[in-house]
């Protein structure tokens, strides 16, 4: 593994040799909230663990499988549309990935609901199937999904 080369090891110790001389702040830093140089050499107070974006989206894709958000809804059309053998939580996942389970998501470009769905998308599937009552309602959101 190669060594920092002079430039990182000067500023480093520039930036020590900094934190070593300085002393108590006064005037207009202290008065904006500006840390002396000794509370910035000291530790952190104890703080909670900050969680990774993907770590984040991993607890609320643990809390939506686990709540079972729809699961009957997925069962039923997945059986329905997809036949008996199809493992309905592929269905289910493909709605997790696109709104989180979430029926009032709508994303930039228009697309609403549990499957994200395009307006004119569900207005085509509902032309042929007039059951399909509102492209807000979950369970049609899903059958059309």
């Amino acid at each position: 593994m190669r060594s920092c080369g002079w430039r990182a090891r000067s500023l480093v110790a520039g930036m020590s040799h900094l934190l070593l001389i300085g002393g108590p702040m006064s005037g207009p830093a202290a008065a904006a909230g500006a840390q002396t140089p000794a509370a910035l050499a000291a530790p952190p107070a104890a703080k909670a663990p900050q969680r990774s974006p993907i770590a984040q989206a991993q607890v609320r894709r643990e809390a939506a499988r686990a709540d079972g958000r729809y699961d009957d809804t997925f069962r039923r059309y997945s059986k329905r549309y997809f036949g008996a053998a199809f493992d309905w939580r592929w269905f289910k996942a493909q709605g997790m990935a696109e709104s989180n389970l979430d029926s009032a998501a709508t994303s930039q470009v228009g697309a609403r609901g549990v499957m994200q769905l395009m307006p004119s998308t569900f207005k085509f599937i509902q032309s042929r199937r007039p059951e399909f009552a509102s492209i807000d309602d979950p369970e049609w959101n899903i059958a059309a999904g």
